[in-house]
């Protein structure tokens, strides 16, 4: 039953999450007009919101000794729908955008790294599956929540589209509420019924797991597990790409001369794609394939030869086909590097080499909008944008290929039971 509460929990957080990213590029150019702002300043301060999620995860790992996992899930659900609702009514200007996006942001962080530990600590063995199943239901807020801001936007304007949306946001306060309460402090030999019965499960050697003792030691888990250096460079250029087109997908279908309504249908195949895209890699996972090259560099080539498409045609037909494979390879990949790190580290190495992975995470989704944005801004289009991520994917692959065929155990750790 515990098991299912967490999957609720992470779902739902998951959804609004992923959705959220894909939505903002729905009021890019709105934004844009209202602040009379920059495109990448405005870029930035989408991408502060988004990269806040993944590099809050240390800070939040220290709260986690002193607060409840729950009361960190709550907050920062609240903080979410409160930052949209700020930006609604005040956020007129760029600073005022800029500090709504930081709360939205950090509201995101909060209720980020809670959820993922209490994913690991539950499902052990099983949580790339895990994941991956999470990550697919979650996954049709990508294909929903930007029609729904669009239309939104068209019936309310872009304030009244705002509050609703921030509304919707205080939904992952539901997430805190299903995660059962933990204080993660470091253990002192106690035995693990002084935890209380509603306390979330530590792994089995938990003065080595907690994220009190693991916090700290990068360096020696970097040392132990050297190839986790060429997965966060993976991850850092994969998320660069990721975002990058979330953001952008829009305003380049725009350019190509398409109204906003039919822009945002291509987010609903991208969104489709990435759900599809999630339920591929679970079963690679399930069937232990994760460390195949062929399985993992392949989507990675198909993902460069329809971002070219994308820049080459401007049918309409072909736009559509080409934005649901990207989805599918970027699902398939962000799932596979999400999990992946769990296989190669060894137990009491994890938490710390999560943390830094959010750090890498959220510095590509925070620098991906601005300098883009100054790409765009050279020679005023979108075709240079997409030109560089198809560069992206190319040092995704090769830090892929160096991260699979590089890994080896470690003999001095304990992996447990997994299976690389």
């Amino acid at each position: 039953m515990e098991k299912v509460k967490i999957c609720t929990a992470v779902t739902i957080r998951l959804f609004l999450n992923l959705g959220c990213g894909k939505a903002l590029g729905v009021i890019l150019n709105d934004t844009v007009s209202q602040t009379r702002g920059s495109l990448p300043f405005v870029a930035l301060s989408f991408s502060i919101l988004r990269g806040l999620s993944y590099v809050a995860a240390p800070f939040v790992i220290r709260l986690m000794r002193v607060f409840s996992s729950r009361s960190i899930v709550v907050v920062g659900g609240f903080l979410v729908g409160a930052g949209f609702i700020f930006e609604a009514f005040l956020a007129n200007n760029s600073w005022l955008l800029l500090t709504s996006n930081i709360i939205t942001g950090l509201g995101f962080g909060l209720n980020h790294i809670p959820l993922y530990i209490a994913v690991r600590e539950f499902f052990d063995d099983s949580f790339g599956t895990a994941m991956s199943a999470i990550c697919f239901t979650a996954n049709i807020g990508m294909a929903v929540l930007p029609p729904l801001l669009e239309y939104l936007r068209e019936k309310y304007g872009l304030a009244g589209a705002l509050t609703l949306f921030g509304a919707l946001m205080w939904n992952q306060i539901l997430s805190g509420v299903l995660i059962q309460s933990r204080k993660s402090q470091s253990h002192t030999g106690k035995d693990s019924d002084e935890e209380g019965e509603n306390s979330l499960r530590a792994p089995k050697q938990q003065k080595l797991s907690t994220p009190a003792y693991d916090s700290g030691g990068i360096y020696d888990a970097m040392v132990a597990h050297p190839t986790i250096l060429c997965l966060y460079a993976a991850q850092l250029t994969h998320m660069f790409l990721s975002n990058s087109c979330a953001m952008f997908l829009i305003p380049y279908a725009v350019e190509k001369g398409y109204t906003q309504g039919e822009a945002v249908l291509l987010t609903t195949f991208g969104g489709c794609g990435m759900l599809l895209g999630r339920a591929v890699i679970g079963l690679v996972f399930y069937l232990k394939w994760q460390s195949r090259l062929i399985v993992m560099t392949s989507p990675i080539v198909l993902l460069m030869s329809n971002l070219l498409l994308a820049i080459c045609t401007h049918e309409f037909v072909l736009l559509c086909f080409a934005s649901g494979v990207i989805g599918f390879c970027l699902g398939y990949t962000s799932s596979w590097m999400f999990s992946y790190g769990k296989y190669i580290t060894c137990l009491p190495h994890f938490n710390s080499t999560a943390a830094w992975s959010m750090i890498c995470i959220g510095t590509a989704v925070i620098s991906s909008g601005p300098s883009l944005g100054f790409v765009h801004d050279i020679r005023g289009t979108y075709d240079d944008v997409f030109i560089l991520l198809i560069l992206c994917a190319a040092v995704v692959a090769i830090c892929t290929v160096a991260c699979i065929s590089l890994t080896k155990r470690n003999p001095d750790c304990d992996y447990g039971d997994r299976f690389i």
